[in-house]
Protein backbone atom coordinates (compact mmCIF):
# COMPACT_ATOMS: atom_id res chain seq x y z
CA UNK A 1 0.00 0.00 0.00
CA UNK A 2 1.42 3.08 -0.56
CA UNK A 3 -0.46 5.37 1.88
CA UNK A 4 1.54 3.15 4.30
CA UNK A 5 4.89 3.58 2.35
CA UNK A 6 4.91 7.01 3.65
CA UNK A 7 6.65 8.59 6.91
CA UNK A 8 3.35 10.70 8.26
CA UNK A 9 1.06 8.12 7.50
CA UNK A 10 -0.65 6.53 10.84
CA UNK A 11 -0.71 2.98 11.30
CA UNK A 12 -4.20 1.79 12.85
CA UNK A 13 -4.18 -1.39 14.20
CA UNK A 14 -6.92 -3.53 11.59
CA UNK A 15 -6.89 -0.37 8.59
CA UNK A 16 -5.66 -1.43 5.37
CA UNK A 17 -4.90 2.87 4.72
CA UNK A 18 -4.48 5.29 6.30
CA UNK A 19 -6.13 8.62 6.81
CA UNK A 20 -3.85 11.62 8.16
CA UNK A 21 -7.21 13.31 9.07
CA UNK A 22 -6.54 16.25 6.33
CA UNK A 23 -9.64 17.57 4.20
CA UNK A 24 -9.01 19.96 1.17
CA UNK A 25 -12.00 21.61 0.05
CA UNK A 26 -13.11 25.23 -1.77
CA UNK A 27 -14.45 28.13 -0.05
CA UNK A 28 -17.81 29.17 -1.35
CA UNK A 29 -18.65 33.34 -1.29
CA UNK A 30 -21.68 34.23 -2.16
CA UNK A 31 -21.23 37.10 -4.16
CA UNK A 32 -24.74 39.83 -4.03
CA UNK A 33 -22.96 41.75 -7.20
CA UNK A 34 -20.47 42.13 -10.26
CA UNK A 35 -19.70 45.29 -11.60
CA UNK A 36 -17.20 45.80 -14.86
CA UNK A 37 -15.73 49.32 -15.29
CA UNK A 38 -16.23 50.62 -18.79
CA UNK A 39 -12.85 49.88 -20.26
CA UNK A 40 -13.44 46.16 -18.99
CA UNK A 41 -9.78 46.19 -17.11
CA UNK A 42 -11.52 46.35 -13.13
CA UNK A 43 -14.27 44.24 -11.94
CA UNK A 44 -15.46 44.33 -8.29
CA UNK A 45 -17.51 41.84 -6.68
CA UNK A 46 -19.74 42.21 -3.48
CA UNK A 47 -19.99 39.81 -1.54
CA UNK A 48 -20.83 38.64 2.70
CA UNK A 49 -17.02 39.24 2.94
CA UNK A 50 -16.76 42.68 1.47
CA UNK A 51 -16.07 44.74 -1.33
CA UNK A 52 -13.91 42.96 -3.64
CA UNK A 53 -11.87 45.20 -6.68
CA UNK A 54 -9.74 43.80 -9.03
CA UNK A 55 -7.97 45.24 -11.76
CA UNK A 56 -5.90 44.03 -14.89
CA UNK A 57 -3.11 46.97 -13.89
CA UNK A 58 -0.51 46.72 -11.61
CA UNK A 59 -0.74 50.99 -11.13
CA UNK A 60 -4.21 50.59 -10.01
CA UNK A 61 -5.11 51.51 -6.13
CA UNK A 62 -8.12 51.68 -3.98
CA UNK A 63 -8.08 52.47 -0.65
CA UNK A 64 -11.35 52.55 0.71
CA UNK A 65 -10.71 54.49 4.02
CA UNK A 66 -13.83 57.21 4.67
CA UNK A 67 -15.25 56.49 1.09
CA UNK A 68 -19.39 56.12 1.67
CA UNK A 69 -21.97 56.33 -0.96
CA UNK A 70 -21.93 60.43 -0.98
CA UNK A 71 -18.83 60.66 -2.21
CA UNK A 72 -19.22 60.63 -5.84
CA UNK A 73 -17.87 62.60 -8.94
CA UNK A 74 -21.52 64.76 -8.59
CA UNK A 75 -20.89 65.33 -4.88
CA UNK A 76 -17.46 66.54 -5.54
CA UNK A 77 -18.32 68.93 -8.78
CA UNK A 78 -21.16 70.21 -5.87
CA UNK A 79 -18.74 70.76 -3.91
CA UNK A 80 -16.81 72.87 -6.32
CA UNK A 81 -19.75 74.94 -6.79
CA UNK A 82 -20.53 75.80 -3.13
CA UNK A 83 -16.52 76.83 -3.20
CA UNK A 84 -15.96 74.29 -0.69
CA UNK A 85 -12.43 73.60 -1.86
CA UNK A 86 -11.23 71.81 0.92
CA UNK A 87 -14.18 68.92 0.97
CA UNK A 88 -13.77 68.41 -2.78
CA UNK A 89 -9.96 68.07 -3.05
CA UNK A 90 -10.25 65.63 -0.18
CA UNK A 91 -13.36 63.63 -1.71
CA UNK A 92 -11.60 63.85 -5.40
CA UNK A 93 -8.55 62.07 -3.79
CA UNK A 94 -10.53 59.36 -1.97
CA UNK A 95 -11.95 58.90 -5.43
CA UNK A 96 -8.47 58.44 -6.88
CA UNK A 97 -9.69 59.95 -10.39
CA UNK A 98 -6.75 61.90 -12.01
CA UNK A 99 -8.94 63.87 -14.75
CA UNK A 100 -11.65 64.48 -11.27
CA UNK A 101 -8.13 65.71 -8.89
CA UNK A 102 -7.09 67.74 -11.89
CA UNK A 103 -10.26 69.88 -12.23
CA UNK A 104 -10.24 70.23 -8.45
CA UNK A 105 -6.70 71.65 -7.84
Amino acid sequence: DDDMDTPNAPHLPGAKRGDDGSRTSRVEVLTTSVSFSPTGREWSAVSGEGLHVYSLDDDMVFDPISLTESVTPASVQAKLRAKEWGDALRMSLHLNETGLIRRVV
